[in-house]
């Protein structure tokens, strides 16, 4: 956050329009909420959940995932993501990345 404040100062902006992607985009939220008056626009590009304090309801884990289910990977991917679930530490975690894809 420092250095995106940095950045306005060294620019000599007032106001300044921030993009944050995937775990950037947890950057440029803190920042906008810490120095609100300094944001021009604010996109946020597939920012995680925390940060944008989504999760899918208690104990609804695999029907959100579900939404996902007319994708080609979604039966490799869900199954990685139940075998982890599950307590299988061999099953890499790379094969239920498409669940991260901003599609």
């Amino acid at each position: 956050m420092a250095d995106l404040e940095a950045l306005r100062l060294h620019l000599g902006r007032d106001r300044i329009d921030v993009l944050g992607h995937s775990a950037g985009a947890t950057l440029a939220l803190l920042y906008a909420a810490a120095h609100p008056q300094r944001i021009g626009r604010l996109a946020l590009i597939t920012p995680s959940l925390r940060a944008v304090r989504s999760t899918p309801p208690e104990g609804d884990w695999f029907t959100w995932l579900s939404r996902r289910s007319g994708e080609t990977w979604y039966s490799e991917a869900r199954a990685a993501v139940a075998a982890r679930e599950d307590g299988d530490g061999s099953v890499e975690l790379q094969a239920a990345a498409p669940f991260s894809d901003g599609r």
